[in-house]
């Protein structure tokens, strides 16, 4: 999936955890799991894995 905003790729599921980076539009985020609003996965470009909000995300069109 590609980051279709900016966004902050944090260490926990919860809007107020801390921030790891912040990541602009078209990255490349590898989605591991989906729930609850939230996608965990990495950030090959950074090699951090976290959580974002879902919202943020669309699918890449090849």
């Amino acid at each position: 999936m590609v980051i279709a905003r900016a966004t902050d790729l944090r260490v926990a599921r919860e809007g107020d955890s801390e921030v790891l980076i912040a990541l602009g539009p078209n990255v490349v985020f590898e989605v591991f799991e989906l729930a609850g609003g939230k996608a965990w996965g990495k950030a090959p470009d950074c090699g951090l894995v976290g959580y974002l909000d879902e919202s943020v995300l669309t699918r890449i069109v090849a």
